[in-house]
């Protein structure tokens, strides 16, 4: 049965690491599609002559515009459910990070128990070695 727990204990922290990744990735995704849209206006097809505009805004703004292009169909979904969705996303992200606060606690607990025994041993057979006859 211990192989179980190895198994179940590999799953906990493999689905809490992907959810914590992929919390990272949306909030980066997030926060560039926001610059992009903070700089519509150096995109190609809205740009006017006046703005000047480097090669990182005009490609935020295009990348921005490709988000909403990909979220647009479900606009009225996300925006009726967006109590839901952030309840369950903030609910599964708090989820993994105790679950890895859970683990970490463990895995320390269990290092310094190992140390432990392993100092007792070490003693041990010095306090034998010191009372045996010469």
């Amino acid at each position: 049965m211990c192989w179980l727990g190895q198994i179940l204990r590999f799953l906990l922290l493999l689905s809490s690491r992907v959810v914590l990744i992929g919390g990272v990735i949306c909030g980066a995704a997030a926060a560039w599609g926001y610059y992009g849209y903070q700089r519509i206006g150096c995109h190609p097809m809205f740009s006017s002559a006046n703005i000047e505009c480097g090669t990182v805004q005009v490609m935020s703004a295009e990348h921005s515009l490709a988000m909403v292009r990909m979220f647009a169909p479900y606009q009225q979904q996300l925006r009726d459910n967006q109590t839901e969705l952030m309840l369950y996303a903030g609910a599964v992200i708090i989820w993994a990070i105790l679950i890895e606060l859970v683990f970490g606690a463990f895995a320390i607990m269990r290092r310094r128990r190992h140390k432990r025994d392993l100092f007792k041993g070490a003693t041990h057979i010095k306090a034998e070695e010191s009372t045996e006859p010469l």
